[in-house]
């Protein structure tokens, strides 16, 4: 119901010639969102814990590349042969 609200928003919005309607809309829909519940005390949008904060960086894969057999064979000088005299 209310993906086809915010589409008749977009449309009207577009319309009536409103500059970044698609974008007025999303923000519309959203903060909407913040009322509407899908069942008793859970709301459509969930507000987020903090504002800023740092990625989650996955330890398991993080700067973990086997480099010992890509260095040693990885020279210029393999690309590139040797001048001709």
């Amino acid at each position: 119901m209310v993906i086809f609200l915010s589409l008749l928003l977009i449309a009207a919005l577009v319309a009536a010639r409103v500059w970044g309607a698609m974008l007025l809309s999303i923000m519309a829909v959203t903060v909407a969102g913040l009322f509407i519940q899908t069942a008793p005390g859970h709301f459509m949008t969930v507000p987020p814990a903090r504002v800023v904060a740092l990625p989650h960086i996955p330890t398991a894969y993080f700067i973990a590349f086997d480099t010992t057999v890509f260095f040693p064979y990885f020279f210029l000088s393999d690309f590139f042969p040797p001048p001709l005299p």
